[in-house]
């Protein structure tokens, strides 16, 4: 039997009737590509499906290789949750735990220094049937780094995650979305698609948990890709260098040129961007770690948004109930 034998992820209760392909690529549903100001509205919560712009469609076959996936193109009341820069038990199991108790499946995108540190919170991930995604090596900004040396920390943390998980690993989401063109191609080169979000809580800041369920809460919209943090390696400055503050701070990302569409309202990203000045000059930063129950929060989100009908695909399992919303996505080059 293959050691990295893969396993569905995809449904929010335990069972046969998963909703997601093995692969964690998009299945019969396809994709669409939609404008960052639809993907980007992060805290708008449900919004209107847009037509797809006729010059996106004519430059698909162009802009593919450069695309990332954000949001599923769907009405039916369906998020994926999604967790960035653990494990770390002190975080990761208050999560796990309010996760279980729901009978509910996210996607945690890990990286690899804290699997090193923490694989048996890794495995506990794995046991209980969540979908395990890949952060990166540490939380370096990827664009900072020489090509090579950037997709060669890729091509390692995923060894280094496969190996403890004992699965294959097949999506991928750069430490504050931050890509090149170059970097988003060979990426998909290896076998990974990059995943970004299209909702947020802002929970590597330090609020109240109320505050973080009540703006997640008004985030949620069908079809959306939640992002939240099972700890706080991104919010620390963990590890340095462009470590600081969560995520996409400062220059992320430019649209490129889409044919007549110019660089579209939303391309600033997470968090703040053209804000206040946070530590080390990017917007938003902070070095004041969270110290809400992440365990609340999840469990919270979960109560409440299933009192209004929603249901909890893992991000694989999202891609099979509907469109994948896929967009341009990288961060300029300096001036």
């Amino acid at each position: 039997m293959n050691p990295l034998a893969r396993r569905s992820h995809s449904s929010d209760r335990p069972g046969p009737s998963g909703l997601a392909g093995r692969s964690g690529r998009p299945g019969r549903s396809g994709s669409v590509l939609v404008r960052q100001r639809y993907a980007c509205a992060y805290e708008e919560g449900p919004r209107p499906i847009p037509p797809t712009p006729p010059a996106l469609r004519l430059a698909r076959p162009v802009l593919a290789p450069a695309t990332v996936r954000a949001c599923a193109i769907t009405q039916e009341p369906v998020l994926a949750l999604t967790y960035d820069d653990g494990p770390d038990p002190a975080t990761t199991i208050p999560v796990l735990d309010a996760l279980a108790r729901r009978h509910v499946r996210a996607t945690f995108f890990v990286l690899a220094e804290q699997v090193l540190a923490h694989p048996g919170v890794l495995r506990r991930i794995v046991t209980d049937g969540h979908e395990v995604a890949l952060h990166g090596f540490d939380h370096t900004r990827l664009t900072t780094l020489p090509f090579a040396q950037a997709i060669g920390s890729i091509r390692r943390a995923r060894d280094i995650v496969e190996e403890v998980a004992q699965h294959r690993v097949r999506l991928f989401r750069p430490a504050y979305g931050a890509q090149t063109p170059q970097l988003a191609v060979a990426t998909r080169a290896l076998g990974l698609d990059v995943v970004l979000w299209s909702a947020w809580a802002r929970d590597w800041t330090d609020e109240p948990t109320q505050v973080l369920l009540d703006r997640a809460i008004g985030a949620a919209h069908p079809g959306g890709i939640m992002l939240l943090h099972d700890a706080s390696v991104g919010v620390s400055g963990y590890r340095g260098r462009g470590a600081v503050g969560e995520p996409g701070a400062g220059a992320l990302p430019g649209a490129g040129a889409l044919p007549g569409a110019g660089v579209e309202p939303g391309a600033g990203g997470e968090p703040g961007a053209g804000g206040a000045t946070g530590v080390g000059g990017e917007p938003g930063a902070s070095r004041v770690l969270p110290t809400f129950d992440r365990g609340a929060l999840t469990g919270g989100l979960i109560d409440e948004l299933r009192s209004r009908g929603y249901r909890f695909p893992t991000v694989s399992g999202l891609a099979q109930l509907a469109p994948v919303g896929r967009m341009v996505w990288f961060e300029r080059a300096p001036a």
